[in-house]
């Protein structure tokens, strides 16, 4: 169940960073938002790992 809730969040901050950098209202939040999604999928290949 965990694993599945990472999953969909990074779908959704994946989504989130494309809107973004299409519409560059809010461009300077796109680095720091791309540096959480590899924090993300960071932990999420480290969970794999252990189950």
């Amino acid at each position: 169940m965990m694993i599945e809730s990472i999953d969909k969040t990074i779908e959704v901050l994946c989504e989130r960073i494309q809107k973004e950098a299409e519409t560059s209202m809010y461009i300077e939040t796109v680095p720091d938002m791309v540096k959480a999604l590899a924090e993300l999928l960071s932990a999420r290949e480290k969970l794999n790992r252990e189950f």
